[in-house]
């Protein structure tokens, strides 16, 4: 199992330039090669950041199997985008 430190640094390497667009966590976790729960630890740190935001999917039909299966659930609701900033 990868340290939450080297989750976050792969969900940033992935991320890359995209910081202030939603990006789709199941997209991040499928080319990083980070499992469910990596990718779980990695959002619940990365919670604590007061820019960082997760998101659940507005359109609920556009939710895909690999959403599903990748999306934390956070407060009682599944999220699939993140994204930092405003």
């Amino acid at each position: 199992m990868k340290t939450t430190g080297a989750i976050i640094t792969e969900i940033l390497e992935t991320v890359g330039g995209r910081m202030n667009e939603w990006t789709r966590i199941a997209d991040i976790a499928q080319s990083a090669g980070l499992t469910p729960e990596e990718i779980n630890e990695g959002i619940m740190e990365l919670l604590g950041d007061e820019e960082f935001r997760a998101e659940p999917e507005p359109f609920g039909h556009r939710t895909t199997e690999a959403d599903k299966i990748y999306g934390p659930v956070i407060g009682g609701e599944q999220r699939h985008l993140i994204k930092w900033g405003a």
